[in-house]
């Protein structure tokens, strides 16, 4: 195909999409935030926010300033967390039957979006089916 155009490793056409574990991990079928913003780049966002906030919350080390807030501070993160949970769950719920319906594993669906949020509820949303037709 290279010999009979030259410019054909640069057209989106030439080669065939295929979503697979990678494209799920990565958030391919999600969309751009604020237009630029990769789903991939928030995904890590998040993970990285609430890595930081469970340990601000729940860790006490002398020494550290993330671990050293005062008992206001960790019960708000606390409350945050557990809002955030609540909401992710019903999210992770309402995920199944939409991962079931496009033949998407569900043990890798209700899992991330219940880790995620609507991030991961997005992306299911938009994601191809899988189901052979």
């Amino acid at each position: 195909l290279l010999e009979l155009d030259p410019t054909a490793d640069m057209q989106d056409d030439t080669f065939q999409s295929e979503y697979d574990f990678t494209s799920m991990l990565l958030a391919e079928a999600g969309r751009k935030y604020f237009g630029f913003v990769e789903p991939a780049f928030l995904q890590a966002a998040h993970g990285i926010l609430l890595s930081t906030s469970i340990l601000c919350a729940f860790v006490e080390y002398p020494g550290n300033p993330l671990t050293e807030f005062p008992p206001e501070i960790r019960d708000f993160l606390k409350t945050g967390i557990a809002a955030a949970l609540l909401i992710n769950v019903a999210l992770a719920a309402l995920s199944v039957p939409v991962a079931t319906e496009k033949g998407q594993p569900v043990w890798f669906w209700a899992p991330k979006t219940l880790l995620l949020g609507g991030l991961a509820f997005d992306e299911i949303s938009r994601a191809p089916s899988l189901k052979k037709r």
